[in-house]
């Protein structure tokens, strides 16, 4: 993979990734936003592949030995048939997945979804969740939170800036590589974070934490990477309203002064601080030309407030800036597919700060000054993958991400 950064006074980040690959069928090969499928099978015997929520459809045949592979699959259900066999398998982002026919009775096989827990093709160390995975266990709605599931992962230092980037095998949590839809995403101004995407949106996350591959460039840690929802041939949506009430928040104690001219005075003063987070969220998807092109789409609209206190000083901070995202992919044919995600990653914080002549104040008081931070960006992505041949697949992306440092306006100057 070849990068070209791109620095320019309108974006503050900006990235174009081109990448392409010839893939040979006799190898379980996968890049970062698919999959791959593998088996054997009768020498000769046409091993098709049938994509259950799409309709896609491609066919090889096995070699001399009974092998066969489907390289640059997405991830998703499948149907498999052999001879009147028929399997059904998962794909899972970044993995092979492996399916035999070489043994197999000539019957029918419904209501199973194969899925390899090992990837015996690959030496890498990875763990896959699945969207419905992650709303049954009792983690946080962040990439974050479901990357401590992988073994060897734990909370990185947050150098007091409050961040919870995970870290691998001991690294950093500066050395990781985070990826959308087979896109480089990480902020290369300081690697301390990435572009974000509506959670709702996710379809799977893999997590690699060792013996991965040269393509994934500069990062000593680990690697996250993120593939989306996309359309299928049945219209399915869904909404939800997370709440986390200020009510249902434990207060942080105050730390005191240990001067005994402040004795009883807090050093620290936490315990009038309180937050109040909403985040209204919509998605859905499906089919604009049956078994040819599809839309997904994702919004997420937060209303966070959160209050802090100090000595003669309060602020109320809120934000309300909808983020989304959307997805189309158009299946020209069988053997050509395209595929371009839009993400609106911007952010919008309102300041209202306040200077009471009470110390300690738990209330805001007097006239506030008022401030805007506006920051954030977009993520471009655009691919094309042909099955050309049996044994040659082309894959290209394209992508651009575009981040802003929060710039102040208002009564609050730049760096406050």
């Amino acid at each position: 993979m070849t990068k070209f950064w791109n620095r320019s006074p309108r974006f503050q980040l900006s990235a174009v990734a081109l990448a392409s690959s010839l893939l040979l069928a006799s190898n379980a090969w996968a890049q970062s936003s698919d999959g791959s499928l593998f088996g054997r099978a009768k020498a000769g015997e046409t091993v098709t592949l049938t994509n259950v929520e799409t309709g896609s459809t491609r066919q090889i045949r096995a070699e001399s030995d009974g092998a066969f592979n489907f390289s640059k699959v997405q991830p998703g259900r499948y149907k498999v048939t052999v001879g009147g066999v028929t399997r059904e398998v998962n794909v899972a982002i970044g993995s092979g997945t492996e399916v035999s026919f070489a043994t197999a009775e000539r019957i029918e096989i419904s209501g199973s979804r194969i899925r390899s827990s090992i990837d015996m093709t690959s030496v890498e160390s990875n763990s896959v969740f699945t969207q419905e995975q992650i709303r049954a266990l009792p983690v946080a709605r962040s990439i974050d939170a479901v990357s401590l599931l992988a073994p060897g992962t734990v909370k990185g230092d947050d150098f007091g800036a409050g961040l919870t980037l995970p870290s691998f095998g001991g690294a950093s949590i500066a050395e990781n590589g985070y990826y959308i839809n087979g896109l480089d995403v990480t902020n290369i101004r300081n690697f301390l974070s990435y572009a974000q995407l509506p959670f709702d949106a996710i379809a799977q996350t893999q997590t690699k934490t060792g013996g991965y591959g040269a393509e994934y460039g500069r990062s000593l840690g680990g690697v996250v990477s993120v593939v989306t929802k996309r359309g299928t041939n049945e219209w399915k949506g869904g909404g939800a309203v997370y709440w986390e009430p200020k009510g249902l928040r434990s207060s942080s104690p105050d730390v005191m002064d240990k001067e005994p001219a402040r004795a009883g005075l807090p050093y620290i003063f936490n315990s009038a601080d309180y937050a109040d987070q909403k985040s209204y969220v919509l998605y859905g998807g499906g089919p604009i030309i049956k078994d040819k092109l599809f839309v997904f789409a994702a919004l997420d609209v937060k209303d966070n407030r959160i209050d802090y206190f100090g000595q003669t000083q309060s602020t109320t901070r809120t934000n309300n800036k909808p983020n989304g995202m959307i997805k189309i992919d158009w299946s020209i044919t069988d053997k050509h597919q395209i595929e371009a995600t839009v993400i609106e990653n911007r952010s919008q914080l309102e300041y209202k700060d306040y200077t009471s002549a009470k110390p300690y104040s738990t209330t805001h008081d007097g006239t506030p000054g008022v401030s805007s931070a506006v920051g954030g960006g977009d993520v471009y992505i655009a691919k094309y993958t042909g099955f050309l041949t049996n044994d040659l697949t082309v894959s290209a992306l394209a992508g651009r991400v575009t981040d802003k440092r929060l710039k102040f306006s208002g009564a609050r100057t730049l760096g406050q």
